[in-house]
């Protein structure tokens, strides 16, 4: 299946004009067509989509006198290097699922930033072999490009070669940076290859914000592989998020100079103060909980991934507090002994120390006695709240995901048929 839900983005007229203006060809040569390792499952999931390919062909800008001739312009063959590109700007435009814990930035993020339209750069092919996988040329008495060599064609998965597209978009996005000297222990050897990484938090800025937030050349692909490996949508074939993660944690160990502190396999950092106890890493862990809470089936918890998520679900789907016991955030654990027996033993959340999750817990342990979400600053999270405090769902409306807001229409009303919304 495609990702029906998403249009095609729009591109300006003048961007379109521009990106379609022909440069001269390059050379006639292609590199070797070889299968790659669920290249041919990814096309199958797109089908060949024409329409798609007519939009990304402009708004990547990838232009006809460099891909024909040999390099599969025209054809619906993922073993020729222009289809195996059609592949991957395919991952970047629809291959993530946001949610309350990731990824890192959204589909619209990675693909306004890979655009060579919008950044006056266009995509090559170059028939060379083996000394770099692609690279950034600009100059003043040179066309803006990104050279994909042969090596990007042959042995690496759409998802690695995504990733590598966002890396070198950021060359041209980002001039004044360039790669530095290696952290001890780098597998680069002598050649610089490493970068600063520019800390943010999952939640500094919104999702379609990213474009002027400065990212290196490593962060980027750093970022779009651990959210594909972590936050792609249910076709994005296995092995291509294998590999994604690989890549992920080999750069972070050997090409970020400043490691912030996280890998991929790891919750992505919340900027402090986040307080909503009803916060799930993965899609099918909220279906579950959601399922359990509102319908009071706390079998429908065991599956979650997360332990004290699953073990809050029990809590609050039996309405007692032995599960809380196991929990090991404290301030979860006493949110969990709170709200579980609600209306009975709010003085459970008194020594919570996020003052937003302390007011979360009172409010809906008190049924609203003790605290009205006046201290859970996001709106969303206070419409949860306030949802769950006074058990009025319609205070969900203005939730703006889709999932949380069935979530919250489900815990609320503790009605469970809500939950069969919540997108996995």
């Amino acid at each position: 299946m495609k990702a029906a839900a998403k249009t095609l983005p729009g591109m300006s007229a003048l961007a379109l004009v521009l990106a379609l203006v022909l440069l001269p060809a390059g050379a006639g040569a292609v590199c070797p067509n070889t299968i790659e390792m669920d290249e041919q499952a990814l096309w199958n999931v797109h089908a060949c989509w024409t329409a798609f390919r007519d939009w990304f062909r402009p708004y990547f800008n990838l232009q006809h006198d460099h891909w024909d001739g040999g390099w599969g312009w025209d054809t619906c063959d993922p073993t020729q290097a222009f289809p195996k590109m059609w592949n991957s700007a395919y991952l970047i435009t629809y291959s993530l699922a946001d949610w309350t814990r990731g990824p890192w930035h959204s589909d619209v993020d990675y693909y306004r930033w890979a655009a060579g339209s919008q950044h006056g750069f266009r995509f090559e092919p170059e028939d060379v072999c083996c000394d770099f996988y692609a690279r950034a040329i600009w100059g003043l008495f040179t066309t803006d490009r990104v050279e994909m060599a042969c090596p990007s064609f042959n042995g690496h998965t759409a998802g690695v070669r995504a990733s590598t597209m966002l890396h070198e978009s950021t060359h041209h996005i980002y001039k004044d940076l360039s790669h530095m000297s290696n952290p001890p222990g780098s597998n680069c050897g002598t050649t610089n290859c490493s970068d600063d990484w520019y800390f943010h938090y999952l939640n500094s800025y919104p999702y379609g914000s990213l474009a002027g937030h400065k990212h290196s050349m490593n962060q980027i692909q750093i970022e779009f592989d651990c959210d594909l490996a972590e936050f792609g949508e249910g076709w994005v074939p296995s092995t291509i998020a294998i590999h994604a993660q690989s890549e992920a944690n080999s750069f972070m160990t050997n090409r970020i100079r400043n490691p912030p502190g996280w890998t991929c396999g790891q919750p992505r950092p919340l900027i402090p103060g986040s307080v909503n106890p009803f916060t799930y890493s993965r899609a099918r862990d909220q279906y579950l909980a959601c399922w359990g809470i509102a319908g009071r089936i706390s079998s429908n918890c065991d599956d979650i991934s997360d332990a004290n998520d699953r073990q809050m679900c029990r809590g609050m789907s039996t309405g007692t507090q032995n599960p809380c016991t196991s929990m090991t955030d404290r301030n979860l654990q006493l949110a969990c002994y709170g709200m579980s027996v609600a209306p009975n033993y709010p003085s459970n959340c008194h020594d919570i120390t996020e003052p937003g999750m302390r007011d979360f817990c009172f409010s809906v342990s008190s049924q609203g006695s003790q605290g009205s979400c006046s201290g859970v600053t996001n709106p969303s999270e206070k419409a949860l709240c306030q949802a769950m405090t006074y058990s009025n769902s319609s205070y969900c409306a203005s939730i703006a995901n889709a999932n949380d807001k069935w979530f919250c229409y489900g815990v609320s009303s503790r009605t469970n048929s809500y939950c069969a919304n919540i997108v996995q």
